[in-house]
């Protein structure tokens, strides 16, 4: 199965540092905490079992993916795409990019 959502940046040559995507979460009142893993890094979220998988490079994101948990409050997934999307980040699922939520 793949993921629920995916993310990237809309603009190939615009890094954004793992820091600034961090803090822009819990700027938004999701805690948040990064594991590295065998893949990238694991943006988890505080109280929830869902996770943002994240590909990074040299310090920067390039993109990454969330699978939700079904036990999870729905607004989650939201609340992920609203900051991705504030970040002028594109986010879509399987079935192509998703509409500003904001």
């Amino acid at each position: 199965m793949g993921y629920e959502i995916y993310i990237w940046p809309k603009d190939d040559n615009k890094t954004t540092p793992l820091d600034v995507l961090v803090n822009a979460f819990n700027a938004a009142g999701l805690s948040t905490t990064v594991e590295p893993d065998e893949f990238g890094h694991c943006l988890v979220f505080t109280g929830h079992e869902s996770s943002l998988n994240l590909e990074v490079k040299d310090g920067a994101v390039r993109g990454g993916g969330m699978k939700f948990v079904g036990g999870d409050d729905p607004s989650l997934l939201d609340e992920v795409v609203r900051v991705v999307q504030g970040l002028d980040w594109a986010i879509g699922d399987d079935e192509g990019e998703l509409h500003d939520r904001r």
